[in-house]
């Protein structure tokens, strides 16, 4: 495994995971939003893996309002250049470590059933099907709803 530093979201690191939205097919307005959203609401759970210097990684969490002990993983998302090194393996347990010091007991997320490598990592991470929806994001994005109950 390489050697991977996380820390939290800053601005600086806007541009960098900008590219590695929109590198994802997201859309460049609409990731650029989101983007400067979950910097704002997400301080804590807005996290950056770092490969000396250099962005690699991201991912983003965020609590259930009115559910403290709820969270939901909202992004993870690699440098192809990257991938299959461990970068998402470790900012998912970051992540996950950062909801346990928040009180979170229950974590979901969604993934496409066609996504093979992330339901590998979730479900070696212990994340199980909770159900599956057609069409949850629209017309041929159906999804996967993970669920992980931490103890």
């Amino acid at each position: 495994m390489i050697a991977v530093s996380i820390r939290q979201y800053k601005d600086d690191d806007f541009p960098l995971v900008l590219g590695l939205e929109t590198a994802g097919g997201h859309e460049p307005y609409r990731s650029a939003v989101f983007i400067r959203q979950m910097g704002v609401v997400c301080r804590n759970t807005f996290l950056v893996a770092l490969l000396d210097t250099e962005q690699v990684g991201y991912t983003v969490g965020v609590l259930v309002q009115g559910q403290p002990r709820e969270a939901w993983i909202l992004r993870i998302g690699v440098h192809e250049d990257q991938r299959r090194n461990g970068v998402g393996s470790i900012l998912l347990s970051e992540l996950l470590e950062v909801f346990c010091t928040l009180g979170v007991r229950t974590v979901r997320l969604t993934v496409s059933p066609w996504n093979v490598p992330a339901l590998g990592l979730y479900l070696k991470s212990g994340f199980k099907q909770e159900n599956y929806h057609e069409a949850y994001f629209g017309r041929d994005e159906d999804r996967i709803v993970m669920v992980k109950e931490m103890g």
